[in-house]
């Protein structure tokens, strides 16, 4: 009996097909904010739809342990983890650094002054701090064994753009659903400077932009609708392992509870 089997390029396709069809159909609503946030929400919807139980994509900001906060990311892509949440409520989502795999941005157009701008938005965010701590395995096996790999870690900030230890870099894209010429782009990319945890430009049934860590330039691969795959294949090397991501390290939470305790004591003193 002959078994059906999935043509994944053929899935992508029709998942670019339909998001831009969601995009046209959006362009009827007058309202620039409406139009805007309904092509967010359709766009993270299709993620999650991706994503695996341990992920979660969100609008919202990221925190650090020291307090501060960053711009506002149309989609940020995080981990199910142990960490406390200080700044959550029912109305805002603040997400702890320590859990964030990636943050994107969904443009109706790409431009110049939105590429600058987002990689703007992931300069500040490359100044937070993440702390984490050994779990108490990880820790017995290294000072049984005697290498204590989890002194480096233990206590010392990482920078959101530096990897250690089976934690990843936060790195950022921008998805947008329509663009100006490919020779337009690839002379803005060539000329570009930015962060280099600014990973991806991702326009909908035209292309696929990566930077290549190694010599920081951008390829660009013009694919049409099957760019999707392209995307998707980044997409889901961001999210391998995440499930493993707190096997050696995690959170350290009593950073955010010393946080609470020093402003708790401020308003005492008041």
């Amino acid at each position: 009996m002959e078994s059906n089997n999935f043509n994944l390029v053929e899935h992508y396709k029709n998942i670019s097909n339909h998001l831009f069809s969601q995009y046209l159909l959006s362009s009827s609503y007058g309202h620039r904010g409406s139009k805007g946030q309904i092509r967010e929400d359709f766009m993270t919807r299709t993620l999650q739809e991706m994503a695996h139980d341990y992920i979660k994509l969100k609008k919202g900001e990221i925190c650090d342990s020291n307090g501060r906060r960053s711009s506002e990311f149309d989609i940020i892509v995080s981990y199910l983890s142990n960490t406390i949440r200080l700044f959550g409520s029912d109305i805002t989502n603040v997400v702890p650094v320590e859990t964030v795999l990636s943050v994107i941005e969904v443009k109706s157009i790409l431009s110049m002054d939105g590429i600058e701008k987002f990689n703007n938005d992931i300069k500040s965010l490359n100044s937070f701090e993440r702390f984490y701590s050994p779990t108490p395995t990880y820790k017995i096996v290294g000072d049984i064994t005697g290498s204590k790999e989890y002194a480096s870690i233990d206590d010392h900030s990482i920078s959101p753009n530096k990897g250690v230890l089976g934690i990843t870099p936060i790195f950022g894209g921008v998805i947008a659903f329509e663009s100006p010429k490919i020779e337009t782009v690839q002379k803005w990319l060539d000329e570009f400077k930015g962060e280099l945890n600014f990973f991806f430009i991702f326009v909908l049934g035209r292309f696929f932009a990566n930077r290549d860590t190694n010599n920081n330039k951008w390829h660009i691969a013009e694919r049409g609708d099957e760019c999707f795959s392209l995307f998707a294949c980044t997409f889901y090397e961001l999210l391998v392992n995440t499930r493993n991501r707190e096997y050696h390290i995690q959170t350290n939470s009593g950073k955010y509870i010393d946080l609470l305790e020093k402003q708790a004591k401020l308003i005492k003193k008041a």
